[in-house]
C-alpha cells in the first residue's frame, strides 16, 4: 500500500519497521521526523515544488538527479519483502509526494492512489517515468 501525506501528517506517525518513508523538503531542509531509523526504509530527498518552465530549467529542480535516486530507492523496496507499505510526505502533501505515490503505485503495482486525481506535480511525475524528459540538448 503507498499513501501521501502532508509534512505535519508525517511528523505524527508512529514510524513502523515494515512500512517505508520518503521525505520530501524544501532544499536545504529535512523534516524534523521522530525516530526516523524505526522506519523499515527512509529516503530524505529535497527539491521544490516547481513546475518546468524556462525559469525552473535554467536552476535544475526538480532534476534528473532527483528522479533517478527515488527510482534506485522504489526499486529496492520491491525488493524487500519485509517491506509492505509506504509513506510519501512533502509539505502540504498535494503535489510532489502525490507524483511520487502515483508513480510508486503504477510501478509496484500498489493500491493508494486515486486515479481522478490530477493535482499532483506533473514535472515530478514526467521525470520519474523518464529522467531524461527534459534534457537540454
Amino acid at each position: 500500500h503507498v499513501c501521501y501525506v502532508s509534512e505535519a501528517e508525517a511528523l505524527q506517525l508512529a514510524p513502523r519497521p515494515d512500512w517505508a518513508l520518503i521525505s520530501i523538503t524544501e532544499p536545504g531542509r529535512d523534516a524534523p521526523l521522530v525516530a526516523p531509523f524505526l522506519w523499515g526504509a527512509l529516503l530524505r530527498i529535497r527539491f521544490a515544488d516547481a513546475e518546468y518552465d524556462a525559469a525552473m530549467l535554467a536552476k535544475g529542480f526538480p532534476c534528473s538527479r532527483h528522479a533517478v535516486t527515488i527510482r534506485d530507492f522504489l526499486t529496492r523496496l520491491d525488493a524487500a519483502p519485509h517491506i509492505t507499505g509506504l509513506v510519501v510526505h512533502c509539505h502540504a502533501g498535494q503535489r510532489r509526494s502525490a507524483a511520487v505515490a502515483k508513480y510508486a503505485c503504477e510501478t509496484l503495482g500498489a493500491a493508494g492512489f486515486d486515479p481522478s486525481y490530477q493535482g499532483y506535480n506533473k514535472t515530478v511525475y514526467a521525470l520519474l517515468r523518464n529522467p531524461d524528459a527534459f534534457a537540454m540538448s
